[in-house]
């Protein structure tokens, strides 16, 4: 008798094996069963041995199995399989035929011993096509969550600049704003926690919702910030920023000073002044010279570069140093690399080429450098012909795609 579950197993197990096989083969066999056996009632036994043997361990078999995975070094992991367990338990002694893909090959686990594979970079196995769970240990799952990371990251700032000026933009902002409050209130709730327990990848997936979030002027995250940086100043009125006085985790500090700089008083802005000129420490002097970047007063943004300028003057008189000798080294290329320099304004004012229409002021600067407008033409022809094939797969054209949604959900 079947029921919602044998129906789920069965199409989990028929997926599983049609990615073993192949979409192709897999297609090929099962038109071929149902050929031989269409008035059947598809007894194990129509099947081959090996086939059969790998599929009786799914199918007359209750519950699925867990596939351990473990680090070994660098390249190669150590692999366990054991009966999953949630409300009841399990019998020990049920063991399944799992293949297993990883890096375009198939691997077996056969019985309970652990097995080893070499790995490589790959993270994640069977692409969620097998009737099994897999849990990694602590360093795949740090693994995972970098590189998850790095991709939102990448993306995001691929998107976010490039859609700025777009007239829904607001329905990005919204989306981030969604997909990151969770983890905002999971991350404000625990702020005491220790570096110690604190994985390096969670360390940075919270630097990047603070940055985001107060970015996108979140409420909750600029009250945060100011909250914070008010608690800071009465802290570290005497001391330096890299002190023990400050209790905000090094990952938060540069999107809470950015924050609260941008959305309060001057005061602000001079207690961090003074904290940026009188701090020992490189790190920390960064974090508060990237806080000062959210400042959107162009006064105090004048004011730190004039006094940065003047206090390198101080040091030895650098700045007049470096005066003198970028006036002799321009003079001196100026007149000795003129063919060179022209080369360096041609390929400056050409970078920009991306159209074939642009390529008739080719031909108005020839004479500058004959040497690379050759190369200059092809890297734009090519440039077209890509965005021919693959322009309608890539981000660039989110303008174009975000135009045809409904922006009434």
């Amino acid at each position: 008798m079947f029921n919602s579950i044998a129906y789920k197993k069965s199409t989990s197990i028929i997926r599983m094996l049609e990615s073993l096989l192949g979409e192709t083969k897999f297609q090929e066999a099962l038109r071929l069963f149902l050929r031989t056996h269409l008035v059947d009632s598809h007894a194990f036994d129509h099947l081959n041995f090996t086939l059969s043997d790998f599929l009786s361990s799914w199918i007359e078999q209750p519950r699925f199995p867990v596939i351990h995975i473990r680090t070994l070094n660098a390249t190669h992991v150590s692999l366990t399989q054991s009966p999953y367990r949630h409300y009841r338990p399990s019998p020990d002694d049920l063991v399944w035929k799992i293949p297993i893909s990883i890096r375009n090959r198939t691997e077996w686990i056969v019985d309970k011993k652990p097995k080893v594979f070499e790995v490589g970079n790959e993270l994640i196995f069977n692409d969620a096509a097998s009737y099994f769970r897999l849990q990694y240990d602590d360093a795949i799952y740090e693994r995972i969550g970098a590189a998850s990371i790095h991709v939102v990251t990448c993306h995001l700032d691929f998107i976010i600049p490039r859609m700025f000026q777009h007239p829904q933009f607001h329905v990005i902002k919204n989306l981030v704003i969604k997909s990151f409050e969770p983890h905002f209130n999971k991350f404000v709730a625990n702020t005491d926690i220790t570096m110690d327990e604190v994985l390096l990848n969670q360390e940075r997936f919270r630097e990047v919702v603070f940055i985001r979030l107060c970015e996108f002027e979140y409420k909750p995250c600029i009250e945060y910030a100011n909250d914070q940086v008010q608690k800071l100043m009465e802290n570290c009125k005497e001391k330096h920023l890299s002190s023990r006085c400050n209790k905000i985790p090094m990952s938060m500090r540069a999107p809470l000073y950015g924050a609260s700089i941008r959305h309060n008083n001057p005061t602000v802005f001079e207690f961090f002044y003074r904290k940026w000129l009188d701090e020992p420490i490189d790190v920390e002097k960064y974090r508060i010279w990237t806080g000062f970047s959210w400042s959107p007063n162009r006064t105090q943004i004048h004011r730190l570069l004039n006094d940065l300028t003047g206090k390198l003057a101080n040091v030895e008189d650098l700045k007049t140093n470096v005066v003198e000798y970028s006036r002799h080294y321009i003079v001196e290329f100026r007149f000795e690399d003129s063919a060179e320099l022209l080369e360096y304004i041609y390929i400056a004012v050409t970078k920009a080429f991306i159209s074939v229409e642009q390529l008739d002021l080719l031909d108005e600067m020839k004479e500058l450098a004959p040497g690379i407008r050759e190369g200059i033409r092809k890297k734009v022809i090519a440039m077209n012909e890509w965005k021919k094939i693959m322009g309608d797969y890539v981000a660039g054209n989110a303008s174009l795609v975000l135009d045809s949604l409904d922006w009434s959900l």
